[in-house]
């Protein structure tokens, strides 16, 4: 008697291959080799804001807290690109930037390069932008930034000059 083949034996096949996959992927993003958004995660411990207001700036009382410092008040326009952390409507404070002191993780406000933004998609009209840094790097014209919206799938793609930041997000009021 002649055995017949299963019609269906490439299911499994299929079905045990792409298992692997989804198991490899799964140990990728728990050892943050990469991630969904699209870019390459460095360590997802550097990708945060630095510390830019000495602690004994900070005076709290029972009626308010009082920061020392030169502060910029900015009202969100709410364009969801930093959702959950600037929304339409929030209040979040500024310093001015120091060139040595900018760093990946850091939330900017910035004028976009035209160009590099239409390349990209954006379409913007000399609006400031406000994103963070994702990533450093240096060319024959010095340090340039990448930047992308929290909420955003994409970077933003332009590279940002020192002299395109106009300023550095310290605090945010909810």
């Amino acid at each position: 008697m002649v055995r017949k083949k299963k019609k269906f034996d490439w299911l499994w096949i299929c079905f045990i291959g792409m298992t692997i996959v989804a198991i490899i992927l799964v140990i990728l993003l728990i050892n943050n080799q990469f991630n969904i958004i699209g870019f390459a995660a460095k360590d997802i411990k550097e990708i945060h804001p630095f510390d830019r207001i000495d602690d004994s700036n900070i005076k709290v009382y029972s009626d308010k807290i009082v920061i020392e410092g030169s502060f910029n008040k900015i009202k969100s326009s709410g364009t969801g690109s930093m959702l959950p952390m600037l929304f339409k409507g929030a209040t979040y404070f500024t310093v001015e930037p120091d060139k040595e002191e900018i760093e990946v993780g850091d939330v900017i406000v910035f004028k976009a390069p035209k160009e590099e933004m239409k390349e990209n998609g954006f379409n913007i009209s000399g609006t400031l932008i406000t994103h963070r840094i994702i990533d450093k790097g240096t060319d024959s014209e010095g340090i340039y930034y990448y930047t992308k919206g929290d909420h955003n799938n994409k970077i933003d793609g332009a590279k940002i000059r020192f002299e395109n930041i106009t300023r550095i997000v310290v605090g945010v009021i909810w």
